[in-house]
């Protein structure tokens, strides 16, 4: 998609007019995660690594950055990915910790002190010199709108009830935060404006990491999906096939039919896929869980 064609589609879409032919739940921002990255990101064993992920709010990108992986190839079929992943960039320079987490993670109907533009002059300031492009596509929408209707156009609200620090390895504290501060100048970050699904991976990795696509799409899609994913990863790479919502794993492994979705996927999903349970984002009884498979090389 080229710029004029972006910007075409942000600028209507902020106007109240969306003109793109995607599916409505993929076409807006995500501002920060909605899965606990803090805790399973580090068992991916990401140091050196290069990791194949989605785009969606790029913390998958920044988390793993912040666990020294050091080349991430990132799909996405929203078109203003990249842009955003280059503001949360230029963020990172030019604002504190906290700064960052108030500009970024407000409720635009309630909270109007985030997104908003003198901040957003302060973030500029480091756009420039990481991307033309992205610089353009943020002035071009704050000369015609206000931060809050931008982040209200744009983005969804569903992280709203998340906090990201917690969630974030990157955010936890301000250590952490400079450590990737420091780092992120030196990771190769490649964006492939493609449908994951229809795409043709054609660069190495070793580590995937395919979200919670799961929640969106049927066993049969996962299942052709992750058969694409371990012809194309390398040998002993790791596989994080989906991450699961308040669903702990003993559910999983005992009574799966007590959920009929999980007992769907986990019906086409290799058996010896190793599962992860830990405390849940929505802080309730129940667990989240990852599912994960490592490709072992076959002597």
């Amino acid at each position: 998609m080229g710029f004029d064609e972006k910007m075409k589609i942000a600028l209507c879409e902020c106007r109240g007019i969306w003109i793109y032919d995607i599916d409505r739940k993929f076409k807006y921002i995500y501002p920060f995660t909605t899965e606990n990255q803090a805790v399973y990101m580090p068992t991916l064993d990401l140091a050196g690594k290069t990791m194949l992920t989605v785009g969606s709010s790029n913390d998958q990108v920044l988390n793993a950055i912040s666990l020294d992986c050091r080349n991430i190839i990132v799909y996405d079929i929203c078109p203003f990915t990249l842009d955003y992943y280059n503001l949360k960039k230029a963020a990172l320079k030019a604002l504190s910790r906290e700064e960052y987490i108030i500009y970024f993670a407000f409720d635009s109907y309630k909270n109007r002190t985030g997104f908003n533009k003198k901040t957003y002059q302060k973030i500029r300031e480091a756009l420039v010199s990481i991307s033309d492009e992205s610089t353009c596509f943020w002035d071009t929408l704050y000369k015609k709108y206000s931060g809050p209707r931008i982040h209200r156009r744009l983005f969804t609200t569903t992280c709203q009830e998340f906090p990201p620090s917690e969630l974030n390895t990157y955010l936890s504290d301000d250590d952490h935060y400079q450590y990737l501060r420091d780092r992120i100048d030196n990771a190769q970050v490649i964006f492939k404006y493609e449908d994951i699904f229809k795409a043709n991976f054609d660069m190495p990795f070793d580590v995937a990491n395919l979200s919670n696509l799961v929640t969106y799409y049927n066993p049969q899609l996962i299942l052709e999906l992750f058969n694409k994913t371990y012809a194309s990863i390398n040998d002993n790479g790791t596989i994080m096939i989906c991450y699961l919502y308040e669903i702990d794993k003993e559910t999983i492994l005992h009574n799966p039919d007590s959920n009929p979705a999980v007992k769907d996927l986990m019906s086409v999903l290799p058996s010896n896929a190793i599962l992860y349970s830990f405390s849940s984002v929505y802080k309730g009884e129940l667990s989240d869980t990852i599912v994960t498979y490592k490709k072992v090389k076959k002597i």
